[in-house]
């Protein structure tokens, strides 16, 4: 745009940014200069929103972990339900065989060595490996002491058998009454017959 007075002294405007009209090393210290500038003018995060991040990311990470950590004892109760389906199979499979079930006179519990050879000495015949809990913890007096993980088997009468877990989340829906002729220290049973 041409703008021209009265003295005839005319003014050229392009409207053109400064730095057009800067040499290079200009234009550098141009830009350094109002990116400084700009960086100035600009305002944080102030102490009451970061504490208010913190808050939320904190709230959030305890619900995570609260789930994360009620899942692990109900994986391990799924894993003791299906451990004792798989020996229910090979107790079936063991009558099949020899027209009764092991004795359970010398063993009983997954937590005694014997307990690998508890279907004979062709247990991996029928199952292999021999399930086990996961938690395995005897605390010795397992028949009434609460919180031991450990499987039971029990033969009360020859032609019928009783295999018994404990599991760790009391509000389980399979959960059972402790068996008379087969019993643990609880404090949640789940236990399977012969069919």
């Amino acid at each position: 745009m041409v703008q021209c007075q009265q003295s005839n002294v005319c003014n050229l405007s392009l409207n053109l940014p400064i730095s057009f009209l800067l040499t290079t090393q200009e234009q550098t210290i141009y830009h350094r200069f109002t990116m400084m500038h700009r960086l100035k003018n600009q305002q944080g995060f102030t102490l009451l929103e970061i504490l208010v991040v913190t808050v939320i990311i904190g709230i959030l990470a305890s619900f995570t972990t609260a789930n994360l950590m009620g899942g692990v004892p109900r994986a391990r109760d799924t894993q003791r339900k299906n451990d004792l389906k798989q020996l229910q199979t090979a107790l079936q499979l063991y009558y099949a065989d020899n027209n009764q079930y092991p004795p359970s006179d010398s063993c009983q519990w997954s937590s005694q060595t014997c307990w690998q050879t508890l279907l004979g000495e062709d247990t991996a015949r029928y199952i292999n490996p021999m399930p086990k809990d996961p938690l395995d913890r005897d605390l010795g007096f397992c028949e009434t002491k609460q919180n031991c993980y450990v499987y039971r088997y029990c033969r009360p009468v020859a032609d019928q058998y009783i295999l018994v877990a404990n599991l760790e989340n009391t509000q389980d829906s399979e959960k059972k009454v402790d068996n008379p002729n087969c019993g643990t220290g609880g404090p949640t049973r789940f236990w399977v017959t012969n069919p």
